[in-house]
């Protein structure tokens, strides 16, 4: 539509001006979605948003093993530094960062249960970057989750090891 053009410099504006691809697709869909309103309720013929194409494109589809491919990898990371974290996110759900991000205080060994309240993320600043705990992006990040008896006993282990060292 001739309209398109007219959309695009500001979607690359926001782009060139450091806002990540989700922010801009986000952004974007907001947008198409308030214009196919005016559209539906004849305000405009065409939805300008329609044809601009935000940077990134879609995402890519999430790929999640079966229950005998998690047996499988857990047991191949039986005994390395991999086991824990890829049991809480196997058992949990929980997202890299916030796996990263777990303090011994947000974990109830004897209630049997997680608090996810940060995570562990790369800052960009000035230039440089540097790792940090950040804390949850929405309040409905925040939650907490019951653990079973199993990665109870893997968090134990874990933590007996840790004193150890």
């Amino acid at each position: 539509t001739a309209t398109v053009p007219f959309l695009k410099p500001y979607v690359d504006a926001m782009a060139a001006g450091g806002s990540s691809s989700r922010s801009v697709t986000e952004a974007k869909a907001i947008l198409s979605s308030c214009l196919a309103r005016a559209v539906d309720v004849g305000l405009i013929d065409v939805n300008p948003c329609a044809g601009v194409r935000t940077k990134g494109g879609r995402r890519r589809a999430l790929v999640v093993p079966d229950q005998d491919q998690a047996k499988a990898l857990l047991a191949a990371v039986e005994g390395t530094t991999w086991e824990v974290p890829l049991a809480l996110a196997s058992y949990t759900g929980m997202r890299r960062s916030e796996v990263l991000g777990l303090r011994w205080g947000d974990v109830d060994l004897d209630g049997r249960s997680i608090r996810v309240r940060q995570g562990l993320h790369r800052i960009r600043e000035n230039g440089t970057s540097r790792l940090g705990f950040l804390p949850t992006k929405t309040e409905t990040s925040e939650r907490e989750f019951m653990i079973g008896s199993a990665l109870t006993d893997r968090l134990r282990a874990q933590r007996r090891a840790q004193a150890e060292r």
